[in-house]
């Protein structure tokens, strides 16, 4: 099966799933083309060794089209937007340019312009396309503000009402996401639910050494240790965590790790800095294969996202990057991730944007003993193998675009 995937972001981007797919796939002895952009997420600027030039890579066996697009990551909804047009307008005038005709179009559905782009593909070479679906547009922009005209939000609702309707089959990340779309008219037999994951072979390793010096100052040698990694904008609230160490400041114990980057990033920064907390480190974007032994550092992995209609039905990415860890998790998301957590039983949930709870979440934690904490961990981990893993993902991805393919033939 010959396989075009489109995606917006991709590795060296710090999103890891959608590469660990395409590699799957390759394993199972399929031939995937990836046409994605130049790499600048988090930062809205594009990595070292990265122009706005069309660049073709092969990496593990994937075929990977690089088109020009506009970088960005601000603020600006105008920026923002003209980030994701020109995205979908590259896609689509290089995308005729692939190759070889596919048999099936995936669309990784981050930003909603490239499910068009994919639908008008699938046209174009007359093949079934398949959405995977990791974000709800206009829920998305509405939650994280930068959307507030209604009739705005009624055009994009009824694009992707439109890019819905078109997908052969559409693959939703939580049971929230699949409601939600079946609430879109969309017939159930063609939704289905595969969940996010990490890459088994980076993520699943033991990992013996406990302590990193190259990465942690001494300051945070033999402490107990509660780390956030990930995005840092207005949408993860990581101020709340910042405001939970003031709290916090007296219990020499007790250290925080932040890990990431994103346009909050300096402010949080500066904000320590004038409370004059020194129980706050700062350690910048790490690379993907680099989180996983930043993990094994942690006592306490923290998961915080402001309340939104989109954040109460959605498993941020980093849980099951988390659950890998064997580390007990701070779960601060309302809603589906909060069941998630009891159900798996590897933390535990605290109300979002509230620093006293997180602080006395923090303080639940640091009481138990260490093997109570363990237990715990152990716990996600192992669930994670079972249920939550590539393999088992990957392969829910196969069957469907399987199912796809033999749809059209017949």
């Amino acid at each position: 099966m010959r396989i075009l995937l489109l995606t917006q972001y991709y590795y060296p981007e710090p999103v890891e799933k959608v590469h660990d797919l395409s590699r799957g796939l390759i394993r199972r002895g399929h031939e995937v083309t990836v046409l994605t952009g130049n790499p600048c997420y988090p930062k809205g600027k594009f990595y070292e060794g990265y122009s706005n030039l069309l660049k073709i890579e092969n990496l593990d066996g994937v075929r990977i089209l690089r088109v020009p697009q506009f970088p960005d990551h601000s603020r600006s909804g105008i920026r923002r937007v003209t980030y994701y047009l020109s995205f979908a307008v590259s896609t689509l005038v290089f995308g005729v340019l692939t190759g070889k005709k596919p048999d099936v179009v995936l669309v990784y559905l981050a930003a909603l312009p490239v499910g068009l782009t994919g639908w008008l593909l699938s046209r174009i070479f007359r093949a079934p396309f398949v959405l995977d679906v990791v974000d709800l547009w206009p829920e998305s922009v509405s939650s994280s503000g930068m959307l507030r005209n209604k009739i705005a939000e009624r055009i994009i609702q009824r694009v992707a009402g439109f890019v819905y309707k078109k997908a052969k089959f559409i693959c939703a990340v939580t049971e929230g996401f699949k409601t939600n779309i079946e609430n879109q008219y969309i017939e159930k037999a063609k939704v289905c639910v595969i969940n996010n994951w990490m890459p088994s072979e980076t993520y699943l390793n033991e990992r013996k050494s406990q302590k990193m010096p190259i990465f942690i100052n001494k300051e945070c040698k033999d402490k107990f240790i509660v780390m956030y990694a990930g995005n840092i904008g207005p949408y993860q609230n990581v101020g709340t965590i910042i405001y939970a160490a003031d709290i916090l400041r007296n219990y020499d114990k007790i250290r925080f790790v932040i890990v990431g980057d994103g346009v909050e990033y300096q402010k949080l920064i500066e904000q320590s800095e004038i409370s004059g907390l020194r129980n706050v480190v700062f350690l910048g974007r790490k690379k993907p294969e680099e989180m996983p032994e930043l993990y094994a550092l942690a006592d306490v992995l923290i998961v915080h996202l402001v309340p939104s209609i989109l954040a109460d039905i959605s498993i941020p990415s980093k849980t099951y990057a988390y659950m890998t860890s064997g580390k007990p998790v701070l779960m601060a998301v309302k809603g589906e991730a909060e069941e998630f957590v009891k159900e798996n039983g590897f933390g535990i949930s605290i109300p979002p944007v509230n620093p006293s709870a997180m602080t006395e979440g923090i303080l639940s934690l640091f009481k138990k003993t260490p093997n109570e904490r363990k237990q715990m961990g152990d716990l996600g981990r192992e669930n994670y193998r079972k249920h939550y893993c590539g393999d088992v993902q990957i392969q829910k991805f196969e069957s469907v675009l399987n199912s796809a393919v033999s749809q059209k033939r017949n």
